[in-house]
This record gives structure tokens, C-alpha cells and sequence, in this order.
């Protein structure tokens, strides 16, 4: 895809949604609070199968590289709200699952509000690369990643306005991309696996069906992985 990731599933506000959003900030506190709680929500990947390793790494060895950008940081500081997540896999066999049988990666459990915005990478593994959250808090820098941040911070949890949210929403697909370049300057065999977003009011954080894809895996190239979201605020 033109966007650089196999699968782009990320979505814009649209004005309708803006002003859904908009009419349930201006409620009063109690009944605001109904209508747009902050849930702690879970994001797991339960399969990744690489059909051909040594057709994109080269090595056997890789890594998964996950961000999960929110709006329900604390309006203060920029990494509330976003959670970067490394994990490492080595002697990975061709057409295997990365995962156990019956293995749920967890790639995210935390307070969210407004919107979730998800990036899956996958990579080879080299011996002096550091966690993305290690390469994230080296780059915090960086112009973008920095007006990324500052956009995000803007949604504060005491007053935000609904425009808030839709410039929280880009700032976050931002993150999610400035993840890939960054990963990218480690390791050239990156790969954009999945970048997608869904909004609380419109799409009920992705809730339902929860698995994503609702049926099957998400097939591109030689890439098959499913995820899923849920919602464990009961469970806090």
C-alpha cells in the first residue's frame, strides 16, 4: 500500500462523529461520564504466521514491535498515551505461528478514552537494537514525534473539545508512523504489518466483534495475523 503498511485500516473523524463527540463533552460531568467512560481496555494478537522468514528478514530471528496510542492519557505527559510494547522471537520456522497453540500476546491493557489507534511491526532481529520504547524516548527530539506528542497532551481529560479529539487522532497515527522509521534506521527489513484506529462513540473501541478480523486472519503477502480487543474494565 501507498502508506507502507499491509494493512491500513486507520480512520479520520468524520463532522457527524465530530459532533456526536462534541454534543457528549457538552453533557453535564455525571452524565459525560456515561456516555464517554474511560474503559481499560487489552489488545492481544492471537496468531502471527510468517509464511516465508527468509524471503523478507534473511534471519530467522525477529522482532514484533507494537504501539497503542489512546486518548485517555493524564494531560500531562505525552507517553500516558501512548505504550510501546518489543517482543523478540528466534529459530522461527517458515509458515509456523510466532505464538503458542492457544497463545494470547498482550500487547496492550491500559485506560483508554475517545479513540485507540493500534501499529503491528515485524522485524529482524539484530544483536545491539534496543526496545522501541527505548528508540521512542531517544527520538522524543525530534520535531514530529514531538508535535505528535504535544497534540496529544492537548486532549485533557478536565475540558477537551471534540476538535481536540480529531487532532488527538492524527497525532496518534503520527506516532504510529514515526514507530516504523524509526525502526526502520535499526533494521532495514521492517515491515508494517497492520495500522489501524477506531473512535469510542462510532465504533465502541473496536469492542464488537473484538476479533479483528471477525472471521479468519488478515492474509497479506506472505503475513496471516489476527488480533483482538477487549474490554476488561470489570475485571480493575
Amino acid at each position: 500500500m501507498s502508506s507502507g503498511w499491509l494493512v491500513d485500516e486507520r480512520r479520520s473523524v468524520q463532522d457527524p462523529e465530530l459532533q456526536d463527540i462534541q454534543h457528549a463533552l457538552d453533557t453535564p460531568p455525571g452524565m459525560r461520564a456515561a456516555r464517554l467512560p474511560t474503559l481499560t481496555l487489552a489488545v492481544r494478537i492471537g496468531e502471527l504466521i510468517v509464511h516465508d522468514t527468509h524471503k523478507w528478514f534473511g534471519s530467522a530471528n525477529l522482532r514484533l514491535d507494537a504501539i497503542v496510542s489512546h486518548g485517555g492519557g493524564d494531560g500531562k505527559n505525552a507517553q500516558s498515551y501512548y505504550m510501546p510494547r518489543t517482543v523478540r522471537f528466534s529459530g522461527v520456522v517458515d509458515g509456523s505461528s510466532l505464538l503458542a497453540t492457544d497463545t494470547r500476546l498482550l500487547i496492550f491493557h491500559g485506560r483508554a478514552r475517545h479513540f485507540i489507534n493500534i501499529s503491528l511491526l515485524l522485524s529482524r532481529e539484530t544483536s545491539d537494537s534496543d526496545d522501541l520504547a527505548h528508540l521512542l524516548t531517544d527520538g522524543l527530539g525530534g520535531a514530529e514525534l514531538t508535535g505528535a506528542a504535544t497534540s496529544l497532551v492537548a486532549l485533557t481529560p478536565f475540558a477537551p473539545q471534540a476538535a481536540a479529539v480529531r487532532t488527538a487522532l492524527k497525532a496518534a497515527s503520527a506516532v504510529g508512523d514515526y514507530a516504523y522509521r524509526v525502526l526502520r534506521t535499526v533494521s532495514e527489513h521492517a515491515i508494517g504489518l497492520y495500522h489501524g484506529s477506531f473512535l469510542q462513540l462510532a465504533d465502541d473501541f473496536g469492542l464488537d466483534p473484538g476479533r479483528h478480523p471477525k472471521r479468519g486472519l488478515h492474509q497479506q503477502q506472505d503475513f496471516s495475523f489476527w488480533f483482538e480487543i477487549l474490554d476488561e474494565t470489570a475485571s480493575k
